[in-house]
Protein backbone atom coordinates (compact mmCIF):
# COMPACT_ATOMS: atom_id res chain seq x y z
CA UNK A 1 0.00 0.00 0.00
CA UNK A 2 1.73 3.66 -1.01
CA UNK A 3 1.70 6.07 1.52
CA UNK A 4 -1.64 7.78 0.13
CA UNK A 5 -3.57 4.45 0.94
CA UNK A 6 -1.83 4.49 3.97
CA UNK A 7 -2.94 7.79 4.90
CA UNK A 8 -6.56 6.85 3.83
CA UNK A 9 -6.57 3.84 6.08
CA UNK A 10 -5.21 5.73 9.14
CA UNK A 11 -7.87 8.69 8.91
CA UNK A 12 -10.79 5.99 8.24
CA UNK A 13 -9.60 4.32 11.29
CA UNK A 14 -9.08 7.59 13.45
CA UNK A 15 -12.86 8.13 12.12
CA UNK A 16 -14.46 5.49 12.87
CA UNK A 17 -12.93 4.68 16.78
CA UNK A 18 -14.38 8.47 16.66
CA UNK A 19 -17.80 6.74 15.55
CA UNK A 20 -17.51 3.86 17.99
CA UNK A 21 -16.80 6.50 21.44
CA UNK A 22 -19.53 8.83 20.23
CA UNK A 23 -22.25 5.68 20.32
CA UNK A 24 -21.02 4.60 23.47
CA UNK A 25 -22.58 7.82 24.81
CA UNK A 26 -26.52 7.66 24.74
CA UNK A 27 -29.52 9.97 26.90
CA UNK A 28 -28.96 7.22 29.86
CA UNK A 29 -25.24 7.32 30.27
CA UNK A 30 -25.14 10.68 29.69
CA UNK A 31 -27.90 10.91 32.56
CA UNK A 32 -26.14 8.86 34.83
CA UNK A 33 -23.12 11.08 34.37
CA UNK A 34 -24.48 13.96 35.60
CA UNK A 35 -26.12 12.13 38.40
CA UNK A 36 -23.05 11.40 39.71
CA UNK A 37 -22.05 14.67 39.24
CA UNK A 38 -25.44 15.67 41.11
CA UNK A 39 -24.69 13.26 44.18
CA UNK A 40 -21.17 14.65 44.76
CA UNK A 41 -22.17 18.44 45.02
CA UNK A 42 -24.65 17.59 47.43
CA UNK A 43 -22.60 15.54 49.57
CA UNK A 44 -20.32 18.75 49.46
CA UNK A 45 -23.41 20.82 50.34
CA UNK A 46 -24.23 18.63 52.67
CA UNK A 47 -20.38 18.49 54.23
CA UNK A 48 -20.70 22.75 54.50
CA UNK A 49 -23.61 22.28 56.06
CA UNK A 50 -22.32 20.30 58.95
CA UNK A 51 -19.28 22.61 58.70
CA UNK A 52 -21.49 25.55 59.42
CA UNK A 53 -22.96 23.41 61.91
CA UNK A 54 -19.46 22.77 63.82
CA UNK A 55 -18.89 26.75 63.36
CA UNK A 56 -21.83 27.73 65.06
CA UNK A 57 -21.05 25.18 67.94
CA UNK A 58 -17.47 26.60 68.15
CA UNK A 59 -19.17 30.29 68.21
CA UNK A 60 -21.36 30.03 70.95
CA UNK A 61 -18.61 28.06 73.02
CA UNK A 62 -16.27 31.09 72.24
CA UNK A 63 -19.08 33.33 73.18
CA UNK A 64 -18.72 31.26 76.73
CA UNK A 65 -15.33 31.10 77.07
CA UNK A 66 -15.11 34.85 76.67
CA UNK A 67 -17.76 35.80 79.11
CA UNK A 68 -16.00 33.88 81.71
CA UNK A 69 -12.94 35.25 81.36
CA UNK A 70 -14.64 38.70 81.17
CA UNK A 71 -15.98 37.98 84.57
CA UNK A 72 -12.88 36.90 85.70
CA UNK A 73 -10.94 40.11 84.86
CA UNK A 74 -13.85 42.35 86.01
CA UNK A 75 -13.43 40.47 89.22
CA UNK A 76 -9.54 40.38 89.76
CA UNK A 77 -9.40 44.45 88.74
CA UNK A 78 -12.56 45.46 90.74
CA UNK A 79 -12.33 43.35 93.58
CA UNK A 80 -8.46 41.90 94.35
CA UNK A 81 -6.14 44.19 92.46
CA UNK A 82 -7.73 47.20 95.25
CA UNK A 83 -7.56 44.52 97.86
CA UNK A 84 -3.81 44.38 97.08
CA UNK A 85 -3.57 47.73 97.15
CA UNK A 86 -5.34 48.42 100.68
CA UNK A 87 -2.77 45.35 101.81
CA UNK A 88 0.14 47.28 100.73
CA UNK A 89 -0.84 50.66 101.93
CA UNK A 90 -1.79 48.99 105.38
CA UNK A 91 1.96 47.15 105.25
CA UNK A 92 3.12 51.20 104.83
CA UNK A 93 1.00 52.19 108.05
CA UNK A 94 2.62 49.53 109.46
CA UNK A 95 6.02 50.38 108.97
CA UNK A 96 5.38 53.84 109.48
CA UNK A 97 4.23 53.29 112.99
CA UNK A 98 7.31 51.09 113.76
CA UNK A 99 9.67 54.08 112.73
CA UNK A 100 7.20 56.18 114.48
CA UNK A 101 7.60 54.28 117.43
CA UNK A 102 11.94 54.86 117.53
CA UNK A 103 12.79 52.18 115.09
CA UNK A 104 15.01 53.68 112.78
CA UNK A 105 14.48 53.65 109.07
CA UNK A 106 17.26 51.99 107.73
CA UNK A 107 18.45 49.92 110.77
CA UNK A 108 20.99 51.50 113.34
CA UNK A 109 22.45 50.69 117.03
CA UNK A 110 19.54 50.48 119.44
CA UNK A 111 20.06 48.85 123.40
CA UNK A 112 19.07 45.33 123.26
CA UNK A 113 15.98 45.65 124.51
CA UNK A 114 14.20 48.13 122.24
CA UNK A 115 16.54 45.72 119.36
CA UNK A 116 14.56 43.07 119.55
CA UNK A 117 11.42 45.26 119.84
CA UNK A 118 12.51 46.90 116.48
CA UNK A 119 13.62 43.51 114.75
CA UNK A 120 10.44 41.35 115.45
CA UNK A 121 8.30 44.63 113.69
CA UNK A 122 10.88 44.63 110.59
CA UNK A 123 10.46 40.59 110.31
CA UNK A 124 6.62 41.10 110.66
CA UNK A 125 6.30 43.82 108.19
CA UNK A 126 8.61 41.98 105.93
CA UNK A 127 6.27 39.08 105.64
CA UNK A 128 3.41 40.75 105.57
CA UNK A 129 5.38 42.26 102.23
CA UNK A 130 6.34 38.95 100.69
CA UNK A 131 3.17 37.93 100.93
CA UNK A 132 1.53 40.88 99.57
CA UNK A 133 3.89 40.60 96.38
CA UNK A 134 3.55 36.65 96.09
CA UNK A 135 -0.24 37.36 96.14
CA UNK A 136 0.50 40.19 93.35
CA UNK A 137 2.29 38.42 91.24
CA UNK A 138 -0.20 35.40 91.27
CA UNK A 139 -3.00 37.91 90.20
CA UNK A 140 -0.43 39.03 87.69
CA UNK A 141 0.24 35.38 86.32
CA UNK A 142 -3.94 34.98 86.35
CA UNK A 143 -4.53 38.53 84.28
CA UNK A 144 -2.01 37.27 81.69
CA UNK A 145 -3.39 33.99 81.30
CA UNK A 146 -6.84 35.98 81.03
CA UNK A 147 -5.78 37.68 78.52
CA UNK A 148 -3.82 34.95 76.52
CA UNK A 149 -7.44 33.14 76.77
CA UNK A 150 -9.33 36.26 75.60
CA UNK A 151 -6.40 36.33 72.69
CA UNK A 152 -7.29 32.51 71.90
CA UNK A 153 -11.08 33.09 71.58
CA UNK A 154 -10.62 36.33 69.28
CA UNK A 155 -8.15 34.37 66.84
CA UNK A 156 -10.62 31.38 66.92
CA UNK A 157 -13.68 33.41 66.10
CA UNK A 158 -11.49 35.49 63.21
CA UNK A 159 -10.71 32.13 61.61
CA UNK A 160 -14.64 30.87 62.14
CA UNK A 161 -15.79 34.08 60.44
CA UNK A 162 -13.34 33.74 57.72
CA UNK A 163 -14.04 29.89 56.91
CA UNK A 164 -17.88 30.65 57.09
CA UNK A 165 -17.15 33.13 54.11
CA UNK A 166 -15.41 30.43 52.12
CA UNK A 167 -18.01 28.05 53.19
CA UNK A 168 -20.75 30.49 51.41
CA UNK A 169 -18.72 31.40 48.34
CA UNK A 170 -18.55 27.55 48.16
CA UNK A 171 -21.61 26.86 48.34
CA UNK A 172 -22.83 29.67 45.93
CA UNK A 173 -21.10 27.60 43.79
CA UNK A 174 -22.62 24.13 44.18
CA UNK A 175 -26.06 25.67 44.44
CA UNK A 176 -25.38 26.68 41.28
CA UNK A 177 -23.98 23.80 40.11
CA UNK A 178 -26.91 21.80 41.37
CA UNK A 179 -29.00 24.31 39.75
CA UNK A 180 -27.54 23.76 36.05
CA UNK A 181 -26.73 19.81 36.65
CA UNK A 182 -30.64 19.46 37.51
CA UNK A 183 -31.57 21.71 34.07
CA UNK A 184 -29.23 19.82 32.14
CA UNK A 185 -30.66 16.21 33.33
CA UNK A 186 -34.27 17.87 32.63
CA UNK A 187 -33.26 18.25 29.09
CA UNK A 188 -31.04 14.84 28.70
CA UNK A 189 -34.05 12.95 30.00
CA UNK A 190 -36.31 13.97 27.31
CA UNK A 191 -34.13 12.75 24.78
CA UNK A 192 -35.25 9.21 25.86
CA UNK A 193 -38.34 8.51 23.62
CA UNK A 194 -40.64 7.25 26.80
CA UNK A 195 -40.01 10.05 28.94
CA UNK A 196 -41.31 12.36 26.06
CA UNK A 197 -44.23 10.09 26.01
CA UNK A 198 -45.04 10.72 29.64
CA UNK A 199 -44.18 13.95 29.94
CA UNK A 200 -47.30 15.48 29.26
CA UNK A 201 -48.99 13.71 31.89
CA UNK A 202 -46.40 14.22 34.26
CA UNK A 203 -46.44 17.84 33.85
CA UNK A 204 -50.26 18.08 34.44
CA UNK A 205 -49.31 16.71 38.00
CA UNK A 206 -47.95 19.97 39.13
CA UNK A 207 -50.56 21.85 41.04
CA UNK A 208 -50.05 25.01 39.11
CA UNK A 209 -51.18 25.72 35.81
CA UNK A 210 -48.68 28.44 34.94
CA UNK A 211 -45.75 25.99 36.08
CA UNK A 212 -47.55 23.37 34.78
CA UNK A 213 -47.71 24.82 31.56
CA UNK A 214 -44.01 26.22 31.63
CA UNK A 215 -43.16 22.29 32.06
CA UNK A 216 -45.11 21.25 29.14
CA UNK A 217 -43.62 24.03 27.14
CA UNK A 218 -39.89 22.15 27.85
CA UNK A 219 -40.93 19.40 25.62
CA UNK A 220 -43.37 20.88 22.86
CA UNK A 221 -41.20 24.37 22.38
CA UNK A 222 -38.02 23.59 24.06
CA UNK A 223 -38.38 26.12 27.01
CA UNK A 224 -35.42 26.07 28.84
CA UNK A 225 -36.15 24.12 31.85
CA UNK A 226 -33.85 27.00 33.82
CA UNK A 227 -36.78 29.26 32.73
CA UNK A 228 -39.46 27.03 34.58
CA UNK A 229 -39.55 26.19 38.33
CA UNK A 230 -36.49 23.87 37.89
CA UNK A 231 -36.65 22.44 41.32
CA UNK A 232 -40.01 21.42 40.54
CA UNK A 233 -39.72 20.17 37.64
CA UNK A 234 -36.89 17.74 38.54
CA UNK A 235 -38.54 16.76 41.20
CA UNK A 236 -41.66 15.29 39.57
CA UNK A 237 -39.95 13.93 36.68
CA UNK A 238 -37.68 12.22 39.32
CA UNK A 239 -40.45 10.77 40.89
CA UNK A 240 -41.92 9.67 37.50
CA UNK A 241 -38.55 7.99 37.34
CA UNK A 242 -37.55 9.53 34.14
CA UNK A 243 -34.21 9.70 35.28
CA UNK A 244 -33.92 6.35 35.87
CA UNK A 245 -30.37 6.45 37.92
CA UNK A 246 -28.83 5.24 41.20
CA UNK A 247 -26.71 8.00 41.57
CA UNK A 248 -30.10 10.27 42.37
CA UNK A 249 -32.48 9.37 45.08
CA UNK A 250 -35.36 11.45 46.09
CA UNK A 251 -34.63 14.25 48.66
Amino acid sequence: MDRLGTYIAASILVIFSQAVVAQKSSPQSDLDALGIKLEGALKEISALEESDKKLKESDARQLETKAMLDRAERKIRAEEVPEIQRRANAADAQRQQAINSGCPEGGGSLPIAEANRCNALVQAHAAVVRQIEADAEALKRQLTTIEQGQAAVSATTLANFQKRKENGVRRNELEAMKTQLRVDMIKRSLAIQSNRVKAPKVCRTINSDEKAHCCASILTDGTDPGRCDAPLVFQVFEQAGFFRTAAVKPR
